[in-house]
């Protein structure tokens, strides 16, 4: 039996029940993801202000990879809180009567917090430099008919002289093979 249309019988109101949902699925993980993010960024912070590097370039790079990674964390707090807000939303005005009840707007909303699944591994892959290598070598293979006279290689961000001139010889080895 669904005890939906059944409130009266239950112990607790539905407003009751609609609030502690709120607090539970949206509230809490919205709080703790704050404060794990919060301590993550202010480990970055601190390593950064504790570096011994000598060398300018590598300290900008090193401050570089710091910025993008509170970044990164600052933007899935962000798109966590805003996609699950609509239909967090959607439910506490329906139980507080503002809003009528209708599935297509409760499955719209439902999706739009869904988006934050799939929003994840693109903020991975756009700040990420690691990870955008990664999944470039993976498409490599795929993309190869598709890019038959283009060289789809990640990007070099810094490189010794000789590891540089691997890398090149890599690049023009590629090239030629998707050529052929």
């Amino acid at each position: 039996m669904c005890l939906e249309n059944n409130w009266h019988l239950l112990p607790f109101s539905r407003r009751t029940y609609t609030l502690t949902v709120l607090t539970i699925q949206y509230i809490l993980p919205l709080a703790a993801l704050g404060f794990a993010y919060s301590q993550i960024g202010s480990t970055i912070r601190k390593r950064a202000r504790t570096s011994t590097t000598i060398n300018q370039h590598k300290r900008h790079i090193f401050a570089q990879r710091n910025r993008k990674a509170l970044l990164l964390l600052l933007f899935l707090v962000l798109i966590h809180g805003i996609a699950w807000l609509p239909i967090n939303a959607y439910n506490v005005l329906h139980v507080l009567g503002i809003i009528d009840f209708s599935q297509y707007r409760y499955i719209f909303c439902h999706l739009i917090g869904m988006t934050s699944a799939c929003i994840n591994p693109i903020m991975y892959g756009l700040v990420n430099d690691n990870f955008r290598n990664a999944f470039i070598s993976l498409l490599q293979p795929v993309l190869a008919p598709c890019t038959k006279y283009i060289a789809v290689v990640p990007p070099v961000i810094y490189r010794t002289p000789t590891r540089l001139r691997k890398q090149r010889s890599v690049i023009l080895s590629q090239t030629v093979r998707y050529q052929s």
